[in-house]
């Protein structure tokens, strides 16, 4: 068994635990709120940030670890495709405002 925690943006929380139950993950813990600091800074909700994270803890049998470790870097890979193609479509647009 492996223990693996995630931590995401509470916007993406839904997102995530499609992904683990896709994967036949069942057994799972979200713990809501989560506050700190970390390599993108200070995470806090306010008017200001993106929102406050979520910590999610699931315990998965080593065979499907692999397979879950595979799916969430598609997932991550897609998510910074999508933010540079969204970076990229304001930068062409900007001018024009």
């Amino acid at each position: 068994m492996k223990m693996m925690m995630i931590v995401t943006r509470e916007a993406l929380e839904s997102e995530v635990v499609e992904i683990i139950q896709k994967c036949d993950v069942l057994g799972y813990t979200i713990l809501p709120q989560a506050h700190g600091a970390g390599e993108k800074g200070v995470v806090a909700a306010s008017l200001f940030s993106h929102g406050p994270n979520v910590v999610i803890f699931a315990v998965i049998d080593d065979d499907r670890a692999d397979l879950v470790t595979k799916v969430f870097k598609v997932f991550i890979a897609e998510r910074v495709a999508m933010r540079k193609e969204l970076c990229s479509f304001f930068k062409d647009v900007s001018p024009a405002l």
